[in-house]
């Protein structure tokens, strides 16, 4: 959506760097926003040994916790394609556009086949 495809969505994906001292920044930041005690069952291995760590949060919207994407792209090859945008005064890193489209164009969902449409079409029009 920050890309200018709207798209209602039930997650936000994070791109984290996946070492102990990293999840477990992570988790502190997690327990001050909701509260909740089940954030203590992530360990601090889970975002490096597993694909995704999902965390639901009180209210049931999904937080992915994602320290590579297979063998493919490791967090540090997500790192070099961030680019920054401000959200009411605030700064974001994001995926560009280019890395957004490498990680989408290698899966098989429908959903993601459709945003390498729109990010293919976008990049057309940005290198004009």
């Amino acid at each position: 959506m920050l890309h200018g495809l709207p798209r209602i969505t039930n997650d936000i994906d994070f791109f984290d760097n996946p070492s102990k001292e990293n999840v477990e920044k992570i988790k502190t930041a997690l327990i001050e926003i909701f509260n909740d005690e089940s954030i203590n069952d992530i360990k601090p291995t889970d975002i490096e040994e597993y694909s995704v760590v999902r965390y639901v949060t009180p209210d049931g919207f999904y937080l992915d916790f994602i320290g590579k994407v297979g063998e493919m792209f490791q967090f540090s090859d997500i790192k070099k394609g961030i680019e920054w945008i401000e959200i009411e005064n605030i700064k974001v890193p994001v995926c560009n556009v280019e890395t957004l489209l490498e990680l989408k164009e290698k899966s098989l969902r429908p959903i993601d086949q459709q945003d390498v449409i729109f990010l293919k079409e976008k990049l057309k029009r940005k290198r004009k």
